[in-house]
């Protein structure tokens, strides 16, 4: 996520001096968001490992600002499924389908919505929640118009139990006003199946920047 090509394409559209990353993980694009010179970088992740280790990474950064709950569609606790060992990446809210990824252990953890935290503006938002996005951006209610950009994960397939694909995903963007302009698809199998498919990051542009 937060693919350096997809940064660069939404600047083709307009501007962006705050970021916000939703399942931020171990804080692996913070070299890769340094790079923009922005003014306010919130970094999300619920798992608190791995909050922590963002911490330290942002410890001497003044502009990035890491919080330690997950986002999603009403504020309540929830359980995440945490994935094992160097797969820690692929935890999720979503319960998982079988897969060479293993879930040992689950958590309590808490979500909120992100038109519960009372933000400044932002103008980018980087969504990494392992099936969960659609949740994640019900959570915006009516602050999603006023974003600029939105570079979503995606999938073809359910890798996750009720996992939303992207023809979902794409429907929802565009009623709420947002047009897919570049994406970044791998493929695991060439056919979407339960056990696998394309998947990606997509970015979603608000149509008025299009029209402007």
């Amino acid at each position: 996520m937060g693919n350096k090509r997809l940064l660069d394409a939404a600047l083709e559209y307009g501007s962006f001096l705050s970021l916000i990353h939703i399942g931020a993980h171990k804080g692996e694009e913070i070299p890769l968001y340094e790079q923009y010179n922005l003014d306010r970088v919130y970094l999300i992740e619920p798992i608190e490992y791995c909050e922590k280790i963002i911490q330290e990474k942002v410890r001497l950064l003044d502009n990035f600002f890491s919080f330690n709950y997950a986002l999603g569609s009403e504020n309540k606790l929830s359980t995440i499924y945490l994935a094992d060992g160097e797969d820690s990446g692929s935890s999720s809210l979503l319960a998982p389908r079988e897969s060479d990824i293993t879930f040992s252990n689950s958590q309590k953890i808490e979500v909120k919505t992100f038109a519960s935290l009372n933000l400044e503006k932002i103008e980018m938002v980087v969504i990494d929640t392992q099936g969960y996005e659609m949740e994640v951006l019900k959570g915006f209610d009516s602050y999603l118009n006023k974003i600029n950009f939105f570079i979503v994960e995606f999938a073809n397939y359910e890798g996750y139990i009720n996992q939303p694909t992207y023809k979902h995903l794409n429907k929802f963007m565009k009623n709420q006003g947002f047009i897919v302009v570049d994406q970044i698809k791998r493929i695991n199998k060439p056919f979407p199946t339960i056990d696998g498919g394309s998947y990606g990051d997509a970015l979603y542009v608000n149509k008025a920047l299009l029209n402007f």
